[in-house]
């Protein structure tokens, strides 16, 4: 098997163990701080797990203590290389799986260029802590980085609205908008994993 699509593989195989004990054990915890920790740390593990090659879990030349040897794979790129014996289509398929990866990371580049033409659009007040930017379209309640925006339906000094404000307050505060730009990035480089999403 090509070695890349062995990594994917493995990447998809660790992710599915770790986001499995998430939803057994730590889903719908109180501990919320934890769970983020935990989905991001997992999430980096997925990736960085298929490329450690543990060679303690084979057989070596026996010395006097125990040791373990952990050692990267290498991935090599050769331009100009000859085809693979497979033929052109292994070529083309590595080739589709990096335009669907590009077109994730051009879709989110558009994402933040859209939320900064609302920053400049919307009339932006400075809060206690976050800067909440009103808008006149039917964007929002949402929130990016220290902004919270809100447009349409009830505004947001009405007691109906409190609950949605201080949900954004919230993940303004604590710094989610980078959880979703790193998750975004890991979807963009393993797109076929589906427990990224």
């Amino acid at each position: 098997m090509n070695p890349l699509a062995t990594y994917l593989c493995q990447v998809i195989l660790v992710s599915g163990l770790c986001y499995g004990y998430y939803g057994v054990a730590l889903r719908g915890g109180r501990f919320h701080r934890w769970n983020r920790v935990y989905l991001l740390a997992a999430t980096a593990l997925s990736l960085v797990i298929p490329l450690v090659r543990w060679s303690w879990f084979f057989p070596g030349p026996a010395s006097g203590g125990a040791l373990a040897v952990v050692q990267l794979k290498v991935f090599t790129f050769r331009a100009g290389a000859a085809a693979p014996s497979t033929g052109h289509w292994l070529t083309w398929l590595w080739g589709a799986y990096g335009l669907v990866a590009a077109g994730i990371v051009a879709r989110s580049i558009a994402a933040i260029i859209s939320i900064r033409s609302l920053i400049r659009r919307g009339v932006v007040e400075t809060r206690d802590g976050y800067r909440m930017v009103l808008t006149d379209g039917a964007t929002g309640p949402f929130s990016f980085f220290h902004y919270v925006f809100w447009g349409g339906g009830p505004r947001p000094e009405d007691p109906a609205a409190a609950p949605m404000l201080r949900h954004e307050i919230v993940h303004a505060r604590q710094g989610h908008s980078v959880d979703k730009l790193c998750m975004e990035a890991a979807i963009a480089l393993v797109w076929v994993n589906p427990f990224f999403y």
